[in-house]
């Protein structure tokens, strides 16, 4: 996640956007921060996305878990439909519910 690769991959499965200009194999810090950028300005346009890690680029790089896992708890509660489509069947009938909010 704080290459930003992996985030940008899942953002653009779940929403469905095609992010440009992401570096699959970044070497510099410039580099992974744009790939994160690409990956919360989509997610910034989605209305159910919550806002508290939005803005927590260098977090991310930094690789503050409770960041990243708060980022992906958000994105999984936004995108509670299409998260489904990620999983094999098995692995989705094991899965607990989501609590609403």
């Amino acid at each position: 996640i704080a290459q930003g690769t992996l985030l940008a991959e899942l953002v653009s499965r779940l929403s469905g956007a095609r992010l440009t200009g992401i570096t699959t194999r970044p070497k510099h810090r410039a580099q992974m921060l744009h790939n994160i950028r690409q990956s919360l300005n989509i997610l910034q346009r989605n209305k159910r996305m919550s806002p508290t890690y939005l803005w927590s680029e260098s977090d991310i790089i930094e690789g503050q878990q409770e960041v990243i896992t708060g980022l992906l708890e958000h994105i999984r509660s936004a995108y509670r439909h299409e998260w489904k489509t990620l999983l094999p069947r098995s692995k989705r009938l094991s899965q607990k519910p989501i609590p609403s909010t």
